[in-house]
């Protein structure tokens, strides 16, 4: 069984920075199971999931360390293991839309961890609306529900919460 590690690496936006960063991970024996990156402002943001033998594993830290003093690029390591999930856990997407405020995906969080739902993840982006050009909100976000909860009660609950938050929202199952 392979061991895994999390990778984060945050740096100014420069061409090469993921061949940089993935050389050092692939020269060291590491695997790339499952990464996000994305450029935010002027930055550069990534995260990553690297399995390898706990050897390989101690080395990438090593090297990475390194690459981040050297190329000045914000580097973490975290050991980790893969996801298990022993309660069977239904896969569905949340699309808000609203007039961008503060505090939208904080509230959204705040409902879906009392509801003891889990989220999987969040992608959310400004925009400005065609005719009027008001700043938007748009967030998509993947979520995690227990088999167990009606799914009719939570739609019903969601749709109410969104009526009071003034957000445009569907939430619907994962169509992949």
């Amino acid at each position: 069984m392979n061991n895994s590690i999390v990778v984060t690496a945050i740096g100014s936006d420069k061409t090469g920075f993921v061949h940089t960063l993935t050389k050092s991970i692939t020269d060291n024996s590491g695997n790339i199971i499952e990464s996000r990156m994305i450029m935010l402002g002027s930055e550069f943001a990534v995260i990553m999931l690297v399995e390898g033998n706990w050897h390989a594993l101690s080395k990438i830290e090593q090297e990475l360390k390194k690459l981040g003093q050297s190329a000045d690029i914000q580097l973490t390591t975290r050991k980790s293991i893969r996801a298990e999930n022993t309660e069977k856990l239904l896969p569905y997407e949340i699309d808000l839309v609203s007039l961008d405020h503060p505090g939208i995906i904080y509230k959204i969080s705040g409902f879906l961890s009392k509801k003891d739902i889990s989220i999987g993840e969040v992608k959310s982006k400004q925009f400005h609306a065609p005719h009027t050009g008001a700043i938007m909100f748009q967030a998509l976000i993947q979520i995690y529900i227990p088999s167990g909860q009606s799914i009719a009660s939570l739609r019903e609950e969601f749709v109410q919460y969104c009526d009071e938050e003034n957000i445009d929202g569907l939430l619907e199952p994962v169509k992949h």
